[in-house]
Formats: structure tokens, sequence, C-alpha cells
């Protein structure tokens, strides 16, 4: 078999070998890609030993499994000889080739294989690290999930607590009143006071005993309780315009009202401003909090006549129709709740319920027009010369304004006496117009006493009518006022 070999390797070596090297060479620039002589040379290696064990079993067959033979043996020394000068390909991440790496310009010839690898390591690195933030990614979901339960239970823990710290705050307020209540017959300073009626009960007793100090401390610990009770913001006020003037009461509740603006400090910030702002500021905190029963109480304070003097029919109406409001509050149960001493607010609803009483006497009127006329005849002979219109007002005025069918209005002008309520002079209360008129519309307007102008209101008159009137009054000896 030695002979064959040797006669067969004299025969096709040659080609053989140009053939396999030409397979060892295309091997060796496809590196890039995959390593192909490593393939090569074990392929060539099991080639090798299979006919080679075919040719010792089956002696007839070795002249024609020669040629393979041969050819097997060149690629095997070609392959074998590109597989052991190769890198390690674990420790050799550019893998170029055994000929590429000697022969620089062959990397070339491998630069587009060389970029699909690289695309390839990229698209295979790309998935991976979509693999890893996937993986990531569901960690974080799952967290979420974890933390919105939690937090959906914590929330429901929060507003369980919230409603048992309302019951109990409610609780507390009535526990307070009562307290109140029993501390203010006993009497005395408490030692050690650790509860806001205490504190309170603690700032009256040192306030009435002038020990100013220790009251304004007791004050100030009563409010860091931030109880929503207003009869001791009033009665603190008191001591602090006593203590610092209006203007420095008012600039410490400002302070206050920064720091807790909850909406009984910012009324009872209101109540150390002047009018008319004060007016106003009540106004507008209605708005904002329809159901504060103190702020209506307040406002129609403001209409009335213990503050205003002399009241304006619209003063009336606006004072009326605020104490129905409080009126309805009161029934509804949402003044009460405002006050530790309950005899402040009965002195309260004892003062709206007289006020709304004496304005409901007059209730009626204030709806009507508050301007009536008396005309009297000056007579020319047979004729009737001019007729004189006296203004019957049903509020005091600080000047008179008239019309004759819409046209330019005159003042009726002004008298030579003082209206005492003004301390004015008054506005003359009549005009005259020609007897020639048989019928004319009126329009009347005033200034009331707060100068603000009411009007017009229109008035129709009728010759004949007021004529036939005038006579008829006149048989019965009586006056008579026509509107």
């Amino acid at each position: 078999m030695k002979a064959l070999l040797a006669s067969q390797f004299r025969k096709t070596g040659a080609v053989a070998g140009g053939y396999m090297g030409l397979f060892g060479f295309i091997a060796d620039i496809l590196s890039p890609i995959a390593p192909f002589s490593n393939y090569l040379f074990f392929a060539s290696a099991f080639m090798v030993v299979f006919i080679l064990i075919i040719m010792v079993i089956k002696s007839t067959l070795q002249e024609k499994m020669a040629p393979a033979l041969v050819v097997s043996i060149t690629l095997l020394v070609v392959s074998g000889s590109l597989y052991s000068l190769q890198g390690d390909p674990e420790t050799d991440s550019t893998n170029y080739g055994v000929l590429a790496t000697q022969i620089p310009a062959l990397q070339s010839l491998q630069s587009s294989l060389g970029l699909i690898q690289e695309d390839v390591a990229a698209i295979r690195e790309s998935t991976e690290n979509i693999d890893q933030t996937t993986a990531r990614t569901e960690q974080v979901v799952k967290q979420v999930e974890i933390n919105t339960k939690e937090n959906t239970e914590a929330t429901i823990k929060v507003a369980e607590a919230v409603v048992e710290s309302t019951k109990q705050i409610v609780g507390s307020l009535e526990e307070m009143q009562k307290g109140f209540t029993s501390l203010t017959q006993a009497g005395g300073v408490i030692a050690n006071p650790t509860r806001p009626e205490q504190f309170y009960h603690n700032a009256r007793i040192q306030e009435l005993g002038g020990d100013y100090g220790n009251a304004r401390q007791s004050y100030n610990k009563y409010f860091a309780f931030k109880l929503d009770f207003l009869d001791p913001h009033l009665r603190y006020q008191s001591f602090l315009k006593i203590q610092e003037g209006k203007a420095g009461a008012r600039e410490i509740y400002s302070y206050l009202y920064e720091n807790d603006p909850r909406s009984i400090v910012e009324y009872a910030r209101i109540l150390l401003f002047d009018a008319p702002q004060r007016t106003q500021m009540l106004e507008d905190f209605i708005k904002s909090n329809p159901d504060f029963a103190p702020a209506y109480y307040e406002l129609s304070r403001e209409y009335s006549q213990a503050r205003k003097g002399t009241q304006s029919l619209s003063d009336k109406k606006a004072e009326y129709k605020v104490l129905q409001q409080f009126d309805k509050l009161v029934i509804e149960g949402k003044l009460f709740k405002y006050f530790v001493d309950k005899e402040t607010v009965s002195k309260w609803v004892d003062d709206a319920e007289e006020r709304l009483k004496s304005l409901s006497r007059v209730a009626q009127t204030l709806k009507t027009s508050p301007i009536k006329i008396n005309s009297t005849i000056l007579n020319s002979g047979e004729y009737v010369s001019e007729w004189q219109i006296q203004l019957i007002i049903s509020e005091v005025t600080r000047e008179i304004f008239y019309s004759i069918d819409d046209s330019i209005f005159k003042s009726t002008g002004m008298s030579n006496s003082i209206d005492q309520a003004t301390g004015l002079a008054k506005p003359v209360s009549s005009f005259l117009f020609p007897g020639s008129v048989t019928n004319a519309t009126i329009f009347v307007k005033y200034l009331d006493i707060n100068n603000i102008m009411q009007g017009p209101y229109k008035i129709q008159f009728n010759a004949t009518s007021e004529f036939i009137k005038k006579v008829k009054s006149m048989n019965t000896g009586g006056e008579l006022i026509s509107q």
C-alpha cells in the first residue's frame, strides 16, 4: 500500500496540493466570519482516518480510494498548518486569519466580511441589551406593582386614619365646649395645662387678673391647636388692641394668616380692618365661604343703624337680606359650632332676631318706591298758572334731581336750613312746572345719606286727575298725597 500511495502522490500530488491550497486560502480569508480552517482540519482528519480504515479492510478498493486519500492528506496538511498558526479565539476578538495577519494588504479584501461580522456582533450585542433591558423593565414593572399595592394600602390606611381623626376632632370640640363650661364655673388658673380649653381658660383668667405676659403665652399655646372656634379670636383681638393698638393687632393677624390660612383665621383678620374696606372683604369672604354663619352676622352689622347712625333704604334692604340668610344658617346648625362660650353666640342670635323683627315691619315698604308726590295748584285768576310738585322721600337725602319726560335732570337746589342727620344744607323738596301741562312722566333720583345715587324713579302725572283729587281733598278738609 506504501508503493501505491507513493505512486499516487507522484501522479496527483501537485494538482491536489494546488486545489487544497486554494481551499485553505479561501478558508483563511473567511476567518472573520467563522473559523473555516478549523472546520477543514477536523473534516480532513476524519476523512483520512475513514479512508485508511476502508483500504485496510477492503484491499480490493485500495487503488480506487488512493486518490481520495491523497486529497484528504493534502487538505489535512494545509488546514492543519493554518489551524496551528491561528490565535486563540477566546482571547483574540479580531481574528482576521493567518495570511491576512501576516499580509496587511489582504485585510482590505476582508473589509466587507469584517463589517458583516461587526454588524452581526452589534446585532447580537443589541439583542443581548434588549433582553437585559426587557428583564430590567419587567423587574421595574413588578416593583411598581408592588409599590402601587403598598401605596394603595397606605392610602386606605391614611383615609381611615383621617376619618378616625375627624371623629376624634369633632369629639374633642364637643368635649372642649363642655370642659370650658365646667372650668368657667370652677375658676382659677390651671397648673400644667395640656388641653386647648385649659390654655384658653388660663388666658382669660390671666387677662382679667392683669397678667398680660402669661395671658399672651396661653393664647398662643391655645392657637397652636388650630381649632375652628371664633370667640377665642375675638377675645384675643380685644386683648391685642389694648396692648398693640388696632394697627398692631392687624399686623399680628396678617402674620398668623400667612402661616395658617384657614377660613377662621382669615375671617378674624378681616374684622381688624375699617369700613368700607371691611364691608367689601366680608362680602368677598362670604362668596368663598357661603356657609360661614358668623360672617353674615358681622356683615349685617355693617349695614345696621348701630354702625351707620342714619341708615339709607339700601342699608336697610341689605341688612334685612343678610339677616334672613343668617337666620337660615342658625336653624341649620351652622353657627354654634364656632363658639366655645355659648353665652356670646346667644347674644348674637338675640340681637339678630330683634333687628330682623324690626325690619320685617317695613319689609313691604322696602319693596315699593320711596317717592310720593303732593301736587298743589297755583292759580292766576280763573286759570291754573302752575303746578307745584312736592316730593316726599322716605329717607334722608343729600340732593334731589328731577326730569320731565326723561329729559335733562335738574337739581331742586339747596335750602337755607341744616339737616341734623347729615350736618349739611337740606335739599329743596319741590319744583314747579307750567299749568298748561296736562300729562307728564316725572323722573326723580337723589343722593342718599351715603352719597350713593338712587333711582331714577318714574311717577305718572295727569293734570285732570290731580285737579279732581285736589277738589275732593279741599271739600273733605284733608290733604291728598299721590304717588
